[in-house]
């Protein structure tokens, strides 16, 4: 059993600044901008997203301005699907049924750049993992069509090509899991340093591959069971 985490969301490694967490540990979760065509029909707007969304994806931008710009709903908390055809391919091959994914973020206090800390934003339990790579023309249609709310098949069905399908691995999730009401705060403990360092509290807890949590946001394994993971969280 093993425990992947993978970096997402706009924060400031791909956005103006890191999105919002409050005194009570409640946070906003901002998807990074669409930037390819898609089948996509939710906007910043009807999302209901708030004043915090001009700060954190265009600085100094109206939030009117984003009524038509599609988010990157990736990963998609209410479908429990998340997809990457990229630096997380390798650690999302990993995993199998009954395992779990996990994403972190980097947040701030409401408007500021500090202090900024990574967090446990969500998780979702290992259903399915399907590697387009390996899907043959007689399971696309079928495999699309379970993966239809997925951000990057989106794209796809938008433009028919195929070029969005190539290296895609997707993660289908089941319960539990989701967005939580409170982010975890993973990282601290190294003031001095430059970038970012697991607490030692989630170094022991989960014995993960590094204690290094960026600069670039990393992806990281561990060796940790679905019932030990879900009580460190609780």
């Amino acid at each position: 059993m093993s425990l992947v985490l993978v970096g997402v969301a706009a924060d400031s490694k791909n956005a103006s600044h890191c999105p919002p967490i409050f005194d009570d540990g409640t946070f906003e979760y901002i998807p990074i901008p669409e930037q390819h065509e898609t089948t996509e029909t939710a906007t910043y707007a009807s999302e209901g997203y708030d004043e915090h969304l001009s700060h954190v994806i265009y600085d100094g931008e109206e939030t009117a301005a984003f009524d038509e710009v599609r988010p990157h709903h990736d990963p998609n908390f209410d479908a429990l699907t998340f997809g990457d055809p990229g630096k997380s391919r390798s650690g999302l091959l990993t995993l199998e049924a009954g395992d779990v994914l996990g994403f972190y973020s980097g947040l701030t206090p409401p408007g500021q750049s500090r202090p900024k800390h990574r967090y446990l934003i969500g998780y979702f339990v290992v259903d399915r993992v399907v590697d387009f790579d390996s899907v043959g023309e007689n399971r696309l249609t079928d495999e699309v069509d379970r993966n239809h709310s997925n951000a990057h098949i989106k794209r796809y069905l938008a433009t028919n090509d195929a070029r969005h399908l190539s290296n895609l691995v997707i993660v289908q999730g089941k319960t539990p899991g989701g967005l939580l009401d409170r982010a975890i705060k993973l990282s601290g403990g190294r003031p001095e340093a430059r970038n970012y360092y697991f607490r030692e509290e989630w170094v022991d807890a989960w014995n993960s591959s590094t204690e290094y949590l960026g600069g670039i946001k990393p992806v990281i394994t561990s060796d940790i069971d679905k019932s030990d993971f879900l009580e460190s969280i609780s």
